[in-house]
């Protein structure tokens, strides 16, 4: 089972799939009708979950980036740094 918590995603993650999603349509491994709902998916999804199984068929792209190591942003443990002022 899974243990990594379900976050809420931001629009750069889903942007990094539907990216992902286009490479897959170049390359002929996914239909337009695929590509369309997929990435009308990856816009409505709520969690990395909900993005990794629309990628999860997907072999590495011609980048070199597979899709199950999209680079997901860590989530913050800590309270964030203040900038001091210095003068």
């Amino acid at each position: 089972m899974d243990e990594t918590p379900a976050y809420r995603l931001g629009d750069a993650e889903r942007e990094q799939v539907v990216n992902l999603l286009k490479t897959a349509w170049s390359d002929g491994r996914l239909t337009m009708d695929e590509f369309a709902e997929r990435s009308e998916q990856a816009y409505a999804a709520r969690s990395r979950h909900d993005l990794d199984v629309l990628i999860a068929d997907l072999p590495p792209s011609t980048s070199g980036r597979t899709p199950r190591a999209c680079s997901w942003p860590a989530r913050a443990t800590t309270a964030r740094s203040t900038r001091s002022t210095g003068s």
